[in-house]
């Protein structure tokens, strides 16, 4: 199964519905196991497997493999999740639409450019050529600027949208680097918080980076020493 894309829609309310009565430690290990399932598909039945992708312990593996079965069909072999295959179909059509678009588009550019080629050509000989009008010379009375001046600046932040939802690169990013932070939780206090704030404070310009920042905090306050991890490959491994 070729990889779909990098974003996976993660529906907050629907995935704290869902997990409410899982704890912190399950709740990070279905994150997981989903993020897996989306970049490389269904997770195969073998628990060193499911256990390294959910970065937990064989024994911890033992003792959450019951709670978190229920949210998928083990069959062939292999994990599966009928939410996220709806989500992966809905991805692939939509990047083919995309994809069909942009190949009309370009198509369309590609004819009206031979069209303009093909009428410059057919130009009678005669018919004099355009000459590029000389650069006027710049005005004695028109101010230079002076050269300590300053470009302005064009750039402006946006606002997070009410419908934001965590995407899967960040959430990955945050258990990675941030293990003490409850990734769920911290999400949600994370839009309810800038959807209500007002004034230019409200804007930015990286929101990624902004969620970054929100979560070192978060880690800071919690006294945890960050302990990166890396999830490791397993392809070799999945049922054909």
């Amino acid at each position: 199964m070729s990889k779909v894309d990098i974003w996976m829609p993660l529906y907050i309310a629907d995935y704290m519905a869902d997990t409410a009565y899982l704890t912190t430690e399950q709740s990070g290990a279905y994150l997981h196991l989903l993020m897996a399932y989306w970049r490389n598909g269904p997770p195969p039945d073998n628990d060193a497997i499911l256990a390294s992708i959910t970065k937990l312990s064989p024994n911890a593996w033992s003792i959450a493999r019951p709670v978190l079965e229920a949210f998928f069909n083990i069959m062939d072999g292999a994990w599966l999740n009928k939410r996220l295959e709806q989500e992966l179909s809905k991805a692939k059509t939509n990047r083919s639409t995309s994809h069909d678009k942009a190949v009309k588009a370009a198509q369309a550019r590609w004819n009206k450019e031979d069209n303009a080629s093909s009428m410059l050509q057919a130009l009678p000989e005669h018919m004099p050529k355009q000459c590029p009008s000389p650069s006027p010379s710049p005005s004695p009375l028109t101010p230079s600027l002076p050269s300590d001046s300053k470009p302005s600046r064009t750039a402006r932040g946006s606002r997070l949208s009410e419908d934001w939802s965590l995407p899967a690169e960040w959430a990955e990013w945050a258990l990675a680097n941030t293990p003490a932070v409850n990734v769920i939780l911290e999400s949600a206090k994370f839009r309810d918080y800038w959807v209500a704030k007002s004034g230019k404070d409200a804007t930015k310009n990286s929101w990624e980076a902004t969620w970054r920042n929100w979560c070192r905090n978060v880690q800071t306050r919690t006294g945890a020493t960050v302990q990166p991890q890396i999830t490791p490959a397993y392809k070799e491994y999945r049922p054909k």
